[in-house]
């Protein structure tokens, strides 16, 4: 007799054979041992394969079936279905056995309906009818695995002659406990989730305090690259870049090892970074190869690359990139903790420039452009530390412009800021990179020179003396003004070891030079 019992309550049901009493008496020889490792086993159970597994171990004792298989399909039209695990005394019927999938026992097996199937009955399709007669089973029940709002597969399971047919009992205790191990799988699962979704967003918050601990934009930018390249493993190197508007420019790369360095390659006008920087959008590409952003680049360019757009107020301020070596599959996690970093990462820098800007802004002397008197402090400070724990030395040299008041009184302080910034430029041009020059006020200056001694640095500057010295200023009255400078030395630590007693050390060397001249 055909038993057909559809689980969605939208469908109507059809009569159904019943002969076993409703009551759970039915299954009272079911020991309760094995319906708690029915339960350990699920809450153990680390995938659907694993509980798929459980089920077709446990549901033919709990529902006395000689078979218990389940059936899923894949998208290949060879294939159809397949069964992917089989259990019971007629289970290697169930593997042996083909089924033949025509579209009404597709339809039937995705319906997502709980069904009772007596052979021969009007509900059994000719592809089951034929697989029923060939396995020897006069009844099926038919169980719908459904995972994220879809039919996965169908538990089948199945009595042979001498058993008795399917009732509606045991398709409905059947179809609890498929929907009580997928339900606690899917909620495992979704705390699983949860837990992945902390830690990243754990990580990020972690990045964003790396990232407000401290306004130095070397550190800053380094710190977001250490944290972009944690994110993603398979990350060779990282890099930032400036944008302002117009072009790039270079800010930091960090490499897997922790290296720091040069760019590894200037971004391409047509190439993904510059896209990123005009569009606005995070752009993803899993192989270069065989992306039209690299249709042009060169033979050797291979792997994959995430380009992320650094904003401040919506407005584009930089372009984070990370390349692997290899093509690659970004995980939407993943690229989502890249995009929560980066926001960060757009306010973090421009911070630390505004910073830097205004640092220097303190620091440096409006007229001439030269680091101020609060710079040099922190320059010579810096420069005795270095000497004293290296056991080095340094000359500081200090000098004035001559006879710079009379400028000033005669011509006015238009021509004597003029002889000033001539005298800074002339300074500037004539030291070395590491030498360091800074307006001290008034007409002074002073000059910092590390690992140099004293004898050398008055070397130094006597030719500075010849190089500074201008005879083309332009005055008021048509004529040609001639600017020169006296000089003093103080040696770190031949004369003195603090700050004080070695520009007091140079000042008294420069009055000494302006007698003489």
């Amino acid at each position: 007799m055909e038993a057909l019992y559809p689980v969605n309550p939208s469908t109507e049901k059809p009569e159904v054979q019943d002969d076993m009493p409703r009551s759970p008496s039915r299954f009272s020889r079911i020991k309760l041992t094995q319906a708690s490792e029915l339960l350990r086993d699920i809450r153990l159970a680390q995938s659907l394969a694993q509980i798929i597994q459980v089920l077709t171990r446990t549901l033919p004792t709990l529902l006395d079936a000689s078979a218990c298989g389940y059936l899923t399909w894949v998208t290949s039209p060879r294939t159809g279905v397949h069964w992917e695990s089989v259990t019971g005394e007629k289970g290697s019927l169930f593997e042996k056995t083909p089924l033949a999938i025509d579209l009404s026992t597709t339809n039937l097996l995705k319906s997502g309906d709980c069904q009772l199937l007596a052979r021969g009955s009007k509900a059994v399709t000719a592809g089951l009818d034929d697989f029923m007669s060939t396995t020897g089973m006069i009844g099926l029940l038919l169980l719908p695995i459904f995972l994220e709002d879809s039919v996965r597969g169908v538990l089948v399971l199945g009595r042979v002659i001498d058993q008795p047919a399917w009732s509606r009992l045991e398709a409905e205790t059947g179809n609890e406990v498929v929907q009580l191990a997928i339900s606690m799988y899917s909620m495992r699962n979704e705390l699983v989730i949860n837990e992945q979704r902390l830690k990243e967003l754990e990580r990020v918050f972690h990045a964003s305090l790396d990232l407000t601990a401290t306004l130095n934009l070397e550190d800053v930018l380094n710190s977001i690259l250490k944290n972009a390249l944690a994110l993603i493993p398979a990350a060779n190197d990282a890099h930032i870049f400036y944008y302002d508007g117009h072009d790039l420019m270079f800010g930091a790369a960090m490499f897997r090892d922790g290296s720091t360095g040069q760019v590894w390659a200037l971004p391409r006008k047509d190439g993904l970074t510059y896209t990123v920087a005009r569009t606005g959008d995070m752009i993803v590409v899993e192989n270069m190869r065989t992306h039209p952003l690299y249709s042009s680049a060169p033979a050797a360019w291979k792997g994959g690359i995430v380009g992320l757009p650094l904003k401040m107020k919506g407005a584009v301020i930089g372009v984070m990139t990370l390349a692997m070596l290899e093509p690659h599959i970004f995980q939407e996690s993943k690229l989502h903790q890249l995009r929560l970093l980066a926001d960060q990462a757009g306010i973090a820098i421009q911070n630390a420039r505004l910073h830097n800007l205004i640092r220097e802004e303190a620091q440096t002397d409006w007229l001439t452009g030269l680091p101020n008197r609060r710079a040099f402090e922190i320059a010579i400070g810096q420069m005795i530390d270095h000497a004293k724990a290296t056991g080095g030395s340094f000359t500081v040299m200090m000098l004035d412009l001559d006879h710079f008041k009379n400028i000033n009184d005669t011509y006015g302080h238009r021509i004597g800021d003029e002889a000033l910034r001539r005298i800074a430029a002339r300074l500037h041009e004539g030291v070395r990179k590491t030498d360091f020059i800074a307006r001290l006020g008034g007409d002074e200056f002073a000059i910092l020179f590390p690992n140099t001694t004293k004898d050398e640095a008055y070397v130094i500057g006597s030719k500075l003396q010849e190089f500074v010295s201008v005879c083309d200023l332009q005055l008021p009255d048509g004529k040609v003004g001639c600017v020169s400078v006296s000089f003093g030395l103080g040696n770190y630590p031949e004369n003195a070891q603090s700050p004080e007693g070695l520009l007091e050390a140079a000042d008294t060397g420069l009055y000494l030079d302006k007698d003489r001249s």
